[in-house]
């Protein structure tokens, strides 16, 4: 009888473990080579942040991602545009678990906004020569991994560490 009672107890135990697994966000950052992201962006979807304030934005057990990751999320998922309407109908998927918004950019200090619902930008966890960050762009016609300089706001998303 308890043995019973074990396997069944088990059994829901794995159920529900799968379950959760299967929920989770995320992507190839390389061959063979699948992360946890975060699935919404940090402060949400039409949240927008400076390279400085970006770099302490992720939660605990979560940071920005690397160059090299935003390289591999580019290079190694099948990427999807989807919708045609406002910025709530647009995002861009990535393998089968990742989903970015197109939330263009922003000047430092908000007075300009450009490209929303058009082109996302995603902020990475450091510069490149002290003066550009590496991130990854997308749009309707494509996506790819590029560099800016470190002014403007981009979106937030966090990958776990």
């Amino acid at each position: 009888m308890k043995k019973l009672i074990l396997l069944v107890c088990f059994g829901f135990g794995m159920t529900n473990s799968l379950n959760a697994q299967e929920s989770k966000c995320g992507a190839y950052i390389a061959p063979g080579v699948w992360k946890e992201f975060m699935c919404e962006n940090v402060g949400g979807e039409k949240a927008l942040y400076t390279w400085k304030e970006a770099q302490n934005a992720c939660p605990s057990g979560f940071r920005l991602p690397t160059d090299v990751e935003w390289k591999g999320v580019a290079d190694h998922n099948q990427y999807e545009w989807k919708g045609n309407g406002g910025s709530s109908s647009r995002e861009a998927l990535f393998g089968d678990k990742l989903i970015l918004y197109p939330m263009g950019y922003s000047s430092e200090d908000g007075s300009y906004t450009s490209s929303e619902n058009y082109y996302g930008y995603y902020w990475n966890n450091k510069p490149l020569e002290g003066k550009r960050a590496f991130n990854i762009v997308f749009s309707a016609s494509g996506h790819d991994a590029e560099n800016y300089g470190l002014v403007g706001k981009f979106s937030v998303r966090c990958i776990q560490e």
